[in-house]
């Protein structure tokens, strides 16, 4: 590793403080964004607490020295000195640039100071291993390459001295420096190590495509003369060619809640309380309210300008404030809610699934909880589980009773769970009925609205999604159950589907070649229904129960989805959690331009 006075870069302009402030030199590597394409015009900050930093674009932008190299000079006053500043850089567009991980701290000094060279998301290491001599980091972004298989194609550099074609360092013309793939991008890079006594020599080089290789860079040999210093270079496009830019889109997206249900069971009070859309597009911290609309006050809406690329997919969830007053501190339980960006929308009205926290048991109280598993599916692969060697319990229930949330889901973490049964005993009433259940005491105190969520176990079972959270296999993360108990009976019961949550799609089968909206299973049905539906392309999704008159009785999917296979499932319930009566229903698929139904008889 060579002395890095990476300054040599640039010419750096004489910093004159006024008098008493400091000025703090923030230098910057962008060599490790992979997320956006780095050039002179995208957006280099440094955000943070004490001004003149900010946590928004109006914060000091860092001004291009050379290459991957960025730096800014921040003139604090004399008064902040020995302030902590928190602070972070930002390095992107104004869709997103942020550094992951906590922020950074620097305990403001007396004197003026040239921080260490940082790099973007890597502390002060660079991406590349140091050495005595003199190391080089190369990128490529393969994305304009037609041909190009990310994770699949190799990427390589190949070059040499330009004046003769002789190898330098571990570059030559005849083998591949390889050049790894930077997470799930079109970003690859690798380094070079060049003799420290070549520091001056010429040398050019490709990049390549294949081990053989098949396919070189079709434009003349790039030239770069070695530093005296180790060097990250700028990144380049295959071929400098540029891809096509991406289509911006600016529009309002308008969020409806309807809280007919809330407001009827005296759960949300307007006057103490309120609800706000959180999401993707915003950053997932808004608190602004949804305001009642002036002809319809069960109905709620929210409204927001997005700039963003065409057909970006955006999560977002309801939030209700203020937190203690709301299980799981106010979000909406289950997945996120997605919807296309295409600019000016207004999306349909959803019944927020939130619940109150409750009020403590005033009593001791047994719950049995039961669950069916006679259809049991399991969640990561889409299919039945291949035995059920034992069922166990986990949920959140405010901390004084018995449930709670094992760390990591796996065989081991039983300990932190409950173990159902079916075997007669436990609170279970017919052995071998496919109905597990146990009786689980409540002590009182207990909060009367409760999250829980079931997970098997069989022999291999620490194998399912790769070892990761193998027994949360009902239902993806955030999906459970929600029981809400009287304060005062001192027998209840909870009884639930397995999988009930509402969709999931089914791993390991081929991409469809058309829509497909199955029958439904089974039916008639009395406490829960399955249909399977299959997507030949991405689509814009509404999938939904409709009585014979035409009117929604329940929502059972509305987003986006990618070409797959799919299970829904229909807890024979309406959009406000009420049993349907007895009847004939209609199970609705609306993908993009396919429209198609299926019947559903309900018979108990």
């Amino acid at each position: 590793m060579r002395c890095k006075v990476l300054f040599a870069l640039g010419v750096l302009a004489l910093v004159v403080g006024t008098a008493g402030a400091v000025n703090v030199t923030f230098r910057l590597n962008t060599s490790t964004v992979y997320q956006y394409d780095i050039t002179s015009s995208s957006l280099v900050q440094v955000r943070g607490s004490i001004p003149p930093l900010t946590w928004d674009a109006g914060s000091l932008s860092l001004t291009r020295v050379s290459g991957d190299y960025w730096e800014g000079v921040a003139t604090f006053a004399a008064s902040d000195v020995g302030a902590t500043l928190e602070y972070k850089f930002y390095a992107g567009d104004q869709f997103g640039g942020w550094e992951s991980g906590p922020n950074k701290t620097l305990v403001i000094p007396a004197t003026d100071t040239v921080l260490d060279l940082a790099y973007f998301d890597h502390g002060t290491t660079p991406p590349f291993t140091p050495t005595a001599d003199i190391d080089l980091w190369f990128r490529v972004n393969m994305k304009s390459n037609p041909m190009f298989q990310p994770g699949t194609d190799e990427v390589g550099l190949r070059g040499g001295v330009a004046a003769d074609g002789s190898p330098i360092g571990n570059l030559s013309w005849g083998s591949n420096v390889p050049l790894a793939r930077e997470a799930d991008s079109y970003y690859y890079s690798g380094q070079v190590t060049i003799p420290a006594a070549n520091a001056g020599t010429v040398i050019a080089y490709k990049f390549v495509r294949g081990t053989v290789p098949d396919e070189w860079e079709s434009i003349d040999n790039r030239i770069l003369t070695v530093p005296a210093e180790d060097m990250t270079v700028v990144w380049a496009w295959w071929n400098n060619v540029e891809p096509t830019p991406v289509q911006i889109d600016t529009g309002t997206v308008v969020f409806q809640a309807d809280m007919t249900t809330l407001l009827a069971q005296g759960w949300f009070d307007p006057a103490t309380e309120t609800i706000a859309v959180r999401g993707g597009f915003e950053g997932w911290g808004n608190t602004e309210p949804m305001i009642p609309d002036l002809f319809d006050p069960t109905l709620y809406k929210w409204s927001r300008e997005i700039i963003a690329p065409h057909e970006t997919v955006f999560g977002w969830k309801f939030k209700a404030f203020p937190d203690d007053n709301w299980l799981d501190s106010g979000w909406e339980i289950g997945a996120n809610h997605e919807f296309t960006f295409i600019g000016d929308m207004e999306l349909p009205p959803r019944v927020p699934n939130i619940f109150p926290s409750g009020q403590p048991l005033n009593v001791d109280a047994t719950v049995r909880f039961k669950v069916d598993m006679s259809n049991a599916i399991c969640w990561y692969t889409g299919q039945p589980f291949p035995m059920i060697s034992s069922v166990w319990l986990a949920g959140d229930d405010g901390s004084v009773g018995p449930l709670q949330w094992p760390g990591a889901w796996v065989p081991e973490d039983t300990t932190d769970m409950i173990r159902m049964y079916d075997d007669g005993t436990h609170g279970d009433e017919v052995a071998g009925d496919q109905i597990w259940s146990r009786d689980v005491l409540m002590p009182a105190g207990t909060l009367s609205t409760i999250l829980y969520k079931y997970g098997v176990y069989y022999p291999g079972v620490e194998q399912l999604n790769g070892g990761v959270t193998p027994m949360d296999n009902e239902a993806g993360f955030a999906m459970n159950h929600v029981g809400v108990l009287s304060t005062d009976l001192t027998f209840q019961e909870l009884f639930t589907t397995f999988g009930s949550q509402p969709v999931h799609e089914i791993r390991g089968v081929p991409v469809p070649t058309v829509a497909v909206l199955g029958n439904v299973r089974p039916n008639p049905c009395a406490d829960f229904a399955v249909v399977r539906y299959d997507l030949p392309a991405p689509s814009t999704v509404d999938l939904a129960v409709y009585d014979l008159a035409g009117r929604r009785v329940a929502t059972l999917f509305s987003g986006a989805q990618d070409a797959g296979a799919y299970l829904a499932r229909w807890n024979v319930r309406d959009q406000s959690n009420a049993l349907v009566p007895n009847g004939t229903y209609l199970v609705k698929l609306q993908a993009s331009s396919v429209s198609l139904t299926t019947p559903v008889v309900v018979l108990r």
